[in-house]
């Protein structure tokens, strides 16, 4: 069974976000727009068929997930909801293409997520 360890701890993963805020603050960039995570199907990745040791789950992509929209907070910068916008379609499940990685509909779903936040945010002439 998998321990479910992820490749970078999720403390790892705040300190890498707060060093790219570091950064692009730094460069004075300042429409910053972060796109959340989408779902998995952990019966299919948990555990990782070319990695039993590891797996993807959906409880630790909402927790990765949380960690982003709250830095994405911290520094006054857009964050855009995929994970509930996929689990709020009829079968988020018909939107991955191998489990993982979204299929088609899935990418169609994000652009219009994509699409609509940037229309709101009055930066597409």
């Amino acid at each position: 069974m998998s321990n479910n360890e992820n490749r970078v701890p999720i403390e790892n993963f705040k300190k890498n976000l707060d060093e790219v805020f570091k950064i692009l603050n730094k460069h004075k960039i300042k429409d910053i727009i972060f796109i959340g995570l989408t779902p998995v199907a952990d019966e299919l990745l948990n555990p990782m068929p070319w990695k039993p040791t590891h797996g993807y789950s959906n409880e630790n992509v909402q927790k990765y997930d949380a960690v982003l929209k709250q830095t994405a907070q911290e520094n006054n910068s857009t964050y855009i909801e995929l994970y509930e916008k996929f689990m709020n379609s009829d079968n988020y499940k018909k939107l991955l293409s191998d489990g993982l990685h979204p299929n088609t509909e899935g990418h169609e779903l994000v652009y219009n997520l994509i699409l609509s936040k940037l229309n709101l945010l009055s930066l597409l002439d």
